[in-house]
């Protein structure tokens, strides 16, 4: 083991020797509201997660993410006010346009076990109607999924769940046609998950203390290509809160 290494490690050591506090699980969430209005690109990262992979399904039309104030759209009360994501286009100020989603990709870029999604889509007179459905994926693989139907004759708010299973990403999909849409307040966690079990062995153990000590003390864990193991709560930084969630679960042999 490197000096390096050695010296992480050991300064980790110190402060688990010295402090015993109380653990929290994590859970990322994006409710969009501290992103300015406009088009924000082909990949948003808001509350830990990132979105990206994003497919309008209309042909000759650029597939950007688009932040929309929606206040004087969306009047239920689940909706947290003022922004809301959607795609393709925007209306500026506080009355919303609904933009065209086929599909999108989401990720914190960890394992998870629950998410969620709230959508309000709106009401069209094209004549079909649309299935949304959330994916939870694994390694591309399809672990689970939930489907709602759209009345496209009437504006719909709901909200998609998966549970029980562990997962990497989640997809969120129109089919037939695109859906126009609005995405609000989505919340990845593992609540039911090793915070530790950073190699996905289903083992705490000194493999994970090795992947936890390489980026300790770090500050600019952040962006989807540049993520550190250790920081387990997704803040962008190694201390002492991931230390907490880090601790909670050492020693298990049956982490999911």
């Amino acid at each position: 083991m490197n000096t390096d290494r050695k010296k992480n490690l050991s300064s980790i050591a110190m402060i688990g020797c010295l402090l015993v506090l109380p653990v929290v699980l994590w859970a990322q969430t994006a409710s969009f509201d501290s992103l300015s209005e406009g088009i924000i690109g082909n990949e948003v990262v808001d509350g830990g997660i990132t979105f990206y992979g994003l497919d309008n399904g209309q042909p000759g039309l650029e597939n950007v993410f688009v932040i929309e104030h929606a206040e004087q759209t969306i009047t239920n009360p689940n909706f947290s006010a003022p922004n809301a994501l959607t795609a393709t286009s925007y209306s500026p100020g506080a009355a919303a346009g609904y933009g065209a989603v086929k599909e999108i990709f989401m990720t914190t870029g960890r394992d998870a076990d629950n998410a969620s999604v709230q959508v309000f889509t709106a009401a069209t007179l094209l004549g079909y109607n649309n299935t949304l459905t959330l994916e939870a994926l694994k390694n591309g693989v399809v672990v689970d999924s939930v489907a709602m139907p759209i009345d496209a004759g009437t504006g719909n708010a709901f909200t998609l769940s998966v549970s029980g299973v562990v997962f990497d990403t989640l997809r969120l999909a129109s089919v037939p046609n695109s859906q126009a849409l609005l995405i609000d307040n989505v919340i990845i966690d593992n609540s039911n998950l090793c915070g530790c079990d950073l190699n996905r062995d289903q083992n705490c153990d000194l493999n994970d203390w090795a992947l936890f000590g390489q980026d300790w003390g770090r500050t600019d864990c952040t962006g989807s290509q540049d993520i550190c193991e250790c920081d387990i709560n997704r803040d962008g930084r190694c201390d002492i809160n991931d230390w907490q969630l880090f601790g909670a679960d050492w020693g298990r042999s049956d982490c999911r």
